[in-house]
């Protein structure tokens, strides 16, 4: 029953107060916080060419620096067919992501000094359990017999 009722008032604080407590940033000139507005307004050009060729239908793009705002705009449509224009805040499904979330982490991580690619996967990563890729070409292996390093790693991505 206690776990019942935690339960029910972590979900009340998640859906009702976090939103409410969320914080906007403030906008700014782009060169205020180090961008230039000419190669910014390159976007604009570069989104426009890719709605007009048809490769996507609309876009949201939002750049931040120094908790300022920068440059955001909305382009194209987000339901071509209803004939609705993009907004601000169209929700987006976003596929494929792991890989380049992961790099910048792990590049964030070897500028701070915290990772380095020549360090065994062991170090990081208790127990390897035996490795199967898609493609097929890791066989069964116990461990990190031959994936040996992050170099290794990243390589092989």
């Amino acid at each position: 029953m206690k776990l019942r009722l935690n339960l029910l008032l972590m979900v009340f604080c998640l859906v009702f107060i976090s939103p409410a407590l969320a914080e906007t940033l403030p906008s700014s000139v782009p060169e205020a916080v180090g961008f230039s507005s000419e190669r910014l307004s390159r976007i604009d050009a570069t989104l426009m060419a890719d709605i007009d060729k048809g490769k996507i239908d609309g876009a949201v793009v939002l750049v931040a620096r120094k908790g300022k705002i920068a440059y955001f705009k909305k382009f194209g449509m987000r339901n071509k067919e209803a004939g609705l224009p993009m907004e601000k805040d169209s929700i987006f499904r976003i596929y494929s992501m792991t890989k380049p979330l992961v790099s910048v982490a792990t590049m964030i991580l070897l500028e701070e000094g915290k990772l380095l690619l020549s360090d065994p996967v062991s170090k990081y990563i208790c127990t390897v359990v035996p490795l199967i890729s898609w493609a097929g070409w890791w066989k069964l292996y116990p461990g990190c017999r031959w994936i040996n390093s992050w170099r290794n790693v990243f390589s092989s991505l």
